[in-house]
Order: C-alpha cells, then sequence, then structure tokens
C-alpha cells in the first residue's frame, strides 16, 4: 500500500521505527530514536521553510532583533548536544536539548550549577562547562530546553556564570513550536503522534460520531465483566502512544480474589484487559498481567498453558499476554470471563 509523503512516513519507513518498538524500553532505545527523529525533523523544517527558522530562533531561542535567520548554522547532535545553532555575526552559540518522556541528565540540568557546570559522578562533564569549551570565541551563549509541561514547568529561567561568561538558559514547551507554513505543520502533526502536547493535533479532522455505539457497547461490556466479577466499578486505562492503543480495564486486588496473581503494590494493578491496537500488529482481545520477576512469570505461564491450553506471550522481559482467539471465541464477554474467573482461583505460592 502506497504511503503519503510526510515526516510521519519517514519515521515509519527509517532507522528511527523499529517493528520491535512494542517490546521492552528499559534501556530507552525507543526514547532515543524519537528524540533523534524529532532533532532531525526540526532541523530540517528549519532549513526549509524560512518563517519556521525565524520564529524559532527568535521566540524559542529568544535572538534578538535585528538578525538573520540565514546566518544561523545549525548542527546536528555535535559532540555531545541534540542540535546547536550559532551565528559567527551575532556572536552566538546555541545548545537546544529536546526531551520527549524524559527528564533531563543531572549533567543537563542547569537548575544545578554545581552540576551543570562540574564533573558528575559518572564522569560526564556538565552541560555548562562542556557550552564553554565548544561556544569558545562567541560572546553569546545560550541553553535551551526543549521539553515536555511537566518537566517545563520546573525550569527556571537563569543565567549561570561558566568561567567568567554568562550562559543564558530557559526552557520551551513542545507546544511553542510554531505553525509557520506547510512544512511545520507536516512536522507538528507528526510529533503529534508521540509528544502528548501535540496530540490534539491528530484529532482535528477525525469525524467518530459514526462509531458512538460501537464505543459505548465496548465500553459497557468491559465495565459489566469487571462487576460481574468483583461488583465494583472498573478504572478504566485508555490511551495511545508509539507502541499503539488500548482500552480497557485496569484489575486490582479485590477481597479473597485473585490470590495467586501476580504481586503488586497496594492500589496499583497486577493486569489488565481489553482491546488493543499494537503497532504493526492485528487488532484484539486481551488481558495482560504484570509480572515482577522471572520466577512470577515462569509459574503463571505454566499453569495457565494447562489450564486454558494456551501459552501467554512473554512482552517487557516479565508481563504475560493472554489473547483472545475470535475462531474459538463465542463472544468477547463470554471470553474475559472464562479466562479472568480461572486466574481467580489460581493458588498463590506457598
Amino acid at each position: 500500500m502506497a504511503d503519503n509523503v510526510s515526516f510521519s512516513s519517514l519515521f515509519r519507513r527509517g532507522k528511527y521505527s523499529r517493528p520491535d518498538v512494542q517490546e521492552s524500553d528499559e534501556d530507552g532505545n525507543n526514547r532515543k530514536r524519537i528524540e533523534e527523529f524529532s532533532v532531525a525533523a526540526v532541523a530540517f523544517a528549519m532549513k526549509h521553510e524560512a518563517e519556521f527558522r525565524r520564529h524559532f530562533l527568535e521566540k524559542i531561542c529568544e535572538v534578538t532583533t535585528p538578525f538573520n535567520p540565514d546566518e544561523y548554522e545549525i548542527l546536528l547532535q555535535p559532540h555531545d548536544f541534540d542540535m546547536v545553532l550559532h551565528s559567527e555575526t551575532k556572536s552566538e552559540f546555541i545548545v537546544i536539548e529536546f526531551k520527549v518522556w524524559a527528564p533531563l541528565d543531572t549533567h543537563q540540568k542547569y537548575d544545578n550549577e554545581q552540576t551543570f557546570t562540574g564533573i558528575n559522578t559518572n564522569g560526564k562533564k556538565g552541560y555548562g562547562r562542556q557550552i564553554l569549551f565548544y561556544g569558545k570565541g562567541h560572546s553569546s551563549l545560550k541553553y535551551v530546553v526543549l521539553a515536555q509541561n511537566d518537566s517545563h514547568d520546573k525550569l527556571p529561567r537563569k543565567n549561570i556564570p561558566v568561567g567568567g561568561i554568562l550562559i543564558k538558559c530557559h526552557s520551551c514547551a513542545w507546544q511553542d513550536l510554531p505553525e509557520q507554513g506547510k512544512i511545520s505543520k507536516d512536522l507538528l502533526d507528526s510529533l503529534g503522534s508521540y509528544i502528548p502536547e501535540l496530540k490534539i493535533r491528530q484529532y482535528f479532522k477525525m469525524k467518530k460520531s459514526k462509531f458512538v455505539a460501537d464505543a459505548t457497547e465496548s465500553y459497557n461490556l468491559l465495565r459489566n465483566v469487571w462487576k460481574q466479577i468483583t461488583d465494583c466499578e472498573p478504572e478504566f486505562a485508555i490511551d495511545q502512544d508509539e507502541s499503539g492503543w488500548w482500552f480497557g480495564v485496569h484489575m486490582k486486588q479485590k477481597g479473597a480474589g485473585f490470590a495467586g496473581m501476580p504481586k503488586a503494590e497496594p492500589g496499583k494493578p497486577f493486569g489488565w484487559y481489553g482491546y488493543e491496537k499494537p503497532i504493526q500488529e492485528q487488532n484484539r482481545l486481551s488481558i495482560w498481567l504484570y509480572c515482577q520477576n522471572e520466577q512470577e512469570r515462569t509459574r503463571l505461564s505454566s499453569i495457565i498453558e494447562n489450564q486454558l491450553g494456551q501459552k501467554p506471550i512473554i512482552r517487557n522481559k516479565s508481563d504475560l499476554i493472554i489473547v483472545c482467539d475470535e475462531q474459538k471465541s463465542v463472544g468477547d464477554a463470554e471470553w474475559l470471563l472464562s479466562v479472568i474467573q480461572k486466574l481467580i482461583k489460581i493458588p498463590p505460592v506457598e
């Protein structure tokens, strides 16, 4: 099937996207790929859309007027940085750090002058120290963090002295990026696939009223399954991210039931059930169990295989997924009730 020409298609077809994106991200590789793509995509838009470049320099980087946007060279991931913009004419060196789903590393935090300007316990030089070194010869040094709202709100504006020179530091949120033309519009639409603050852009042109009946029936089906089992109102978990989308219910310990299920902190779910669409897979009805370790996973996997005649899928090294076989199932509610009632009866570890 042909694909549209867009930043999204570049992400899907390029080195930044991987078929195993729904797998464990304990090493942060998925997040790193998304951040790398974001940096490259923003740089491309700056290079090919003059108004976006001007606005980025003026509003995000706070370059003082007058200035010529064409005089700023764009460098991708030089040294330890995500992006550098520098101008010999303005004698300005600007480092931009892009953050998606992650806080700043210790050596990147400018609100702690000691770690920002020194050498950290992990051996990494603070960004302030690096900016002073690589920006040598420029009269204006700046550090800008482009982050999600929860991080952006915690970063104060600050001028930090390093080696006798002030580094001007501030942060901006992703929604501060401007839409100035076709390229920047496509950029922001594509970033909306995985950056929460921009996700609303995905829904601007959607028309979903014809699906209201299906949505309501799915909601009531999942709700009534949990009420049938526990006589309690369920807690729904509905969202989407780069791994796919999901619409379901958190499973939590209730009374004497589920004693043999994975251990969870008080008030936290030990599992989930509902509808999901993992990336590059088909829609499915499934039940997740959040195992804490390999021993627990092995025990439950063996019991489930014996009782259901079905081997669970293993994800994130420990989670177990039981997937409904639509060819054998009479209906979604019947399958969920049948499986969950068997899970309730699994005995606890002696």
